[in-house]
């Protein structure tokens, strides 16, 4: 392996990331050892560790038979392996995130604080479980990788806009390395951008205004599988947490200002996305922002049944939203816009159709509005 020419390659990387933190390139043979001297560190105590959280079934060094790494990708922060071990007869997968540069190493160490935060305070199962973290030092020609195992969801694949039709239909492309690339039916689209917008909103914190910020679908942050010809959809990292509103006052009508903001925010980014992952930005149709609000009222019921809001707040903010009018709606948007990052590239595309965007926003709240309280489903 060591005489193959790759093994002397180096790792793909963000130049500018690389620029900005003064980052040394790394090698595919750098990182193979790296990562197989993080597994074996102290006769494997990181993957017994993690099989034992992950299963609850215990093994140990000498029963190992196999471990395995398989580079899967590329990311501007992380390059993600998956593991498998192999012990027992069994097998068990795990992610391992490689950061190798000083800005992936500072966002490891944040990422894996907020993804066991999460699952410790939070009771859903939409991002993966993290199990061990640690560093290799030293590697020849720089200071150390960070590294941390976590949850492999098996049978999940990235997705991405691929075309967009000159009637305004979005093509949904699933990147499966397996069985091969597909495209999702109009009605998987739908339900792939609901389920993100309803993940969103489970973790929006509507007294803190804490949420997942920032996130771009063109980055794959999310994931999906298809089963029984339904998706189901993960989020598989965390960059940040935090409120993109001041939170100085706790009252009712902050609350509800917060929500709405948090809202409209998503319905926006719900349609963003790169054609085919890497090319020009894409802003998807309507049926994004339908799907957006339809999740989100989702997200809503799931957290009254877990006594996470009251039925009384969500109606505050039925009532909230039903006393806007269409010019208050748009002022809104965009102000909101106005607070993004002036460089960040979606912008030009986003303000060029936020009225637009605004008069179907609000077109299918007032729908949702009309079915979700008159038959009492809030109430």
């Amino acid at each position: 392996m060591e005489n193959d020419p790759i093994w002397t390659s180096l790792l793909p990387v963000n130049p500018i990331t690389v620029a900005a933190c003064n980052s040394m390139p790394v090698t595919y043979g750098a990182y193979f050892k790296a990562a197989e001297a993080f597994l074996s560190e102290n006769h494997f105590q990181r993957l017994l560790s993690s099989v034992y959280q992950q299963s609850k079934t215990p093994i140990f060094p000498e029963t190992i038979e196999n471990v395995s790494i398989f580079l899967e990708k590329h990311g501007e922060y992380y390059h993600p392996s998956k593991i498998e071990v192999t012990a027992n007869k069994q097998q068990w997968e795990f992610v391992l995130n490689v950061a190798v540069s000083e800005a992936g190493l500072n966002r490891a160490k944040k990422e894996f604080e907020l993804l066991t935060r999460l699952k410790r305070e939070m009771p859903w199962n939409f991002i993966p479980a993290v199990y061990e973290q640690g560093d290799v030092d030293p590697v020849i020609g720089r200071g150390h990788f960070l590294m941390f195992l976590g949850e492999w969801f098996s049978g999940f694949n990235e997705f991405h806009i691929h075309s967009i039709d000159h009637d305004g239909n979005c093509r949904i492309e699933v990147w499966d390395q397996v069985k091969g690339n597909y495209f999702l039916s109009e009605k998987q689209a739908y339900e792939l951008y609901r389920q993100t917008a309803l993940i969103h909103t489970c973790y929006h914190d509507v007294e803190t205004f804490e949420q997942i910020h920032p996130w771009h679908h063109a980055a794959g942050d999310f994931v999906l599988k298809i089963d029984d010809g339904r998706p189901v959809v993960k989020l598989i990292t965390i960059r940040g947490y935090h409120p993109i509103v001041r939170n100085d006052e706790k009252d009712l009508g902050s609350m509800l200002e917060a929500l709405l903001i948090f809202l409209m925010d998503l319905s926006m980014k719900n349609r963003i996305d790169r054609f085919k992952g890497v090319g020009d930005l894409a802003w998807g149709n309507e049926i994004h922002v339908m799907a957006t609000i339809d999740g989100f009222f989702e997200g809503l019921s799931q957290k009254i049944q877990r006594n996470i809001i009251s039925h009384k707040f969500v109606k505050y903010f039925g009532a909230y939203l039903n006393s806007l009018t269409q010019p208050v709606i748009e002022k809104f948007f965009t102000e909101i816009i106005s607070a993004w990052p002036q460089q960040a590239p979606e912008l030009a595309i986003v303000k060029s159709a936020i009225v637009y965007h605004a008069f179907i926003f609000e077109s299918f709240v007032n729908r949702f509005l009309s079915k979700l309280f008159h038959k009492g489903s809030y109430v």
